[in-house]
């Protein structure tokens, strides 16, 4: 897995400078804008759940299969929480700026596109059907996540709006995943229980992340986008 890593690591790395995080993160921006994103992510983490049932394979009995279906339920048990802070954060983030709404058209095409990305990365989840490659469908995401929840972790808090959170009002950013993850020291990497990947199956894993990183990039720009696009007038009465 030492490539792959490397591969994941570099790709976070870009996207943790993208003009997105840069956004959120900065704590000269104004609030409502820093925080204008929080109901695209709270649109792709309900549809991430498609991703997630698209990973598991109740006629694959390996062991490494097995660890796939652990860390789905992790996420998706870790994914309600997190989206009932989205939930929280966006509540809070109306009543700093009830005037400053983009039109509700205008974010409903940013929601279809991020739904047509899920809808794409659940498809490659269903093309890759080995145990190894869905692991790598799964690091990418908590790669992809770790990177938005980074700063928007740093940001609620900054904001003084993390009270009552059940993830993102951690004292610490969580390094990658859903945030839940962070409330217990993050263990080294296990090993794949001794999995040997098929010839070629590493760079296929390494192609599969560079696609979905792709995606990941696309969405964020259009999210990016929206935030900076002006706000539609409205028609005279």
């Amino acid at each position: 897995m030492e490539l792959l890593d490397h591969v994941i690591a570099r790709r976070q790395a870009r996207l943790r400078q993208s003009a997105l995080c840069t956004t959120i993160a900065n704590p000269a921006g104004d609030p409502p804008v820093r925080l204008a994103v929080v109901p695209a992510m709270l649109c792709f983490a309900l549809g991430s759940r498609e991703v997630l049932a698209a990973l598991q394979d109740e006629f694959d009995r390996s062991a490494l299969q097995r660890k796939v279906h652990a860390r789905c339920k992790t996420a998706h048990v870790l994914g309600l929480c997190y989206m009932e802070d989205l939930a929280r954060i966006d509540h809070a983030r109306r009543l700093l700026a009830p005037s400053c709404e983009h039109a509700a058209a205008h974010w409903a095409r940013v929601h279809r596109g991020t739904r047509d990305l899920v809808r794409h990365a659940a498809f490659l989840a269903r093309t890759h059907q080995t145990p190894y490659l869905r692991m790598a469908v799964l690091d990418a995401m908590d790669a992809m996540l770790g990177c938005f929840n980074e700063s928007l972790g740093r940001t609620v808090r900054e904001l003084g709006l993390d009270e009552g959170l059940r993830s993102l009002g951690l004292t610490q950013a969580p390094a990658r995943g859903w945030p839940g993850q962070a409330r217990i020291p993050a263990p080294p990497p296990p090993p794949l229980l001794n999995y040997v990947p098929r010839a070629g199956e590493v760079a296929t894993a390494a192609g599969l992340v560079h696609e979905l990183f792709d995606l990941f990039e696309a969405m964020f720009e259009s999210w990016q986008r929206a935030i900076v696009a002006p706000r539609p007038l409205a028609l005279a009465a």
